[in-house]
């Protein structure tokens, strides 16, 4: 494959914000949602904003205030995902989730996943469990629509060694309570804080945003303040000034649409049976590899010749671009096969 000239094709936005509560983390999000929002109607593009709750409503307040969006509520990690998979490109062009963390968490206490005696996820139950986030954040990435993303925060911890022996846990950071590697597909990543102020007798919030990472140019150690309800229209100026970077870089594609990312989860009805299912899946997968291993085995041993030899090869190559032979299997046969064309050879030899 011959290298091309690199063009910057990918234009639409993915951001997560986290922070600790009333940090300002929705508020954020959602006044940088009403700014690409604005930006793709002014261009002619489907521009309504969908926003999936996950937080018992809460997104209600933001009606209050003047945001104007459509919106399904969810209780789990897989209604989370039925949501977002009808979420569609012909009207809307923001998707916008608050928040992350209580499907994460939801996925962990899946009826199925099998938990330590201190009710724990078990090791060797992550596999399953990352698997099938890793497969809906991948989803999330395929859509022709700006993703906007919140999630709750935690503490990062390290233990260290103190004078006297003894081991002590100390806080040495700040992360969103979500699977570890979901901000690496995030291209925007934003930390939210909010500092008490005093302007005589008022006390207010200044809600801060400090840019962690950022794929737009200018935007690396910018950070964002702004008041919190001072008014909407104010807190959206300073919003769309401060990341204005972001909103020009990303203005949604000026391409064909692409085809909708599936995802094989429809019809799910619960967390446990979404697992359940891709472990099923996995099984099947498995039964028919070890079939095809026990078929191709008794082929290569009844081999007679080697054009007979390499014609049953052919057909296990085939299986296994098809992804039908689990790499063990084919594996295996090729030891096999290995082995059943030295012993042809040798009868060639000795007859000869």
């Amino acid at each position: 494959m011959a290298f091309k000239k690199a063009e910057a094709t990918k234009r639409w936005a993915r951001v997560q914000t986290y922070g600790s509560a009333g940090s300002g983390k929705t508020r954020t999000l959602m006044l940088m949602a009403q700014e690409f929002s604005d930006r793709l109607k002014a261009a002619g593009k489907p521009h309504r904003i969908a926003v999936v709750d996950t937080e018992h409503k809460r997104s209600e307040s933001e009606v209050l205030i003047g945001f104007d969006f459509d919106k399904e509520d969810c209780v789990g990690f897989a209604e989370m995902v039925k949501a977002v998979e009808g979420f569609g490109s012909s009207s809307h062009g923001v998707l916008v989730i608050d928040s992350l963390s209580p499907a994460w968490e939801s996925l962990q206490d899946a009826q199925d996943i099998v938990k330590t005696k201190a009710n724990t996820v078990r090791f060797d139950q992550w596999k399953k469990i990352k698997a099938a986030w890793k497969e809906f954040i991948a989803y999330l990435d395929g859509l022709e629509a700006h993703v906007l993303l919140t999630a709750r925060q935690g503490n990062e911890y390290k233990t260290v060694t103190r004078e006297n022996g003894q081991e002590e846990l100390i806080t040495v950071g700040y992360k969103a309570k979500v699977e570890n590697e979901t901000a690496y597909e995030a291209g925007t990543l934003l930390r939210m804080e909010v500092v008490k102020q005093q302007m005589g007798a008022e006390e207010f919030g200044l809600h801060k945003a400090f840019v962690e990472k950022c794929d737009a140019p200018g935007l690396i150690h910018s950070v964002l303040s702004f008041r919190k309800n001072e008014s909407l229209q104010d807190d959206q100026q300073a919003v769309a000034e401060a990341l204005a970077p972001l909103f020009e870089t990303f203005t949604g594609t000026n391409g064909e649409a692409t085809e909708k990312p599936k995802m094989p989860s429809d019809g799910v009805h619960s967390d446990g049976t979404l697992l359940a299912e891709r472990e099923a899946q996995a099984e099947a997968a498995e039964a028919t590899s070890e079939d095809l291993l026990l078929t191709y085995t008794v082929q290569i041993k009844q081999a007679k010749e080697i054009k007979e030899l390499q014609a049953v090869w052919a057909e296990v190559t085939a299986a296994k671009k098809r992804k039908e032979l689990m790499p063990q299997a084919h594996k295996q046969l090729s030891t096999l096969k290995d082995q059943r064309k030295a012993e042809l050879e040798r009868t060639v030899s000795d007859e000869s």
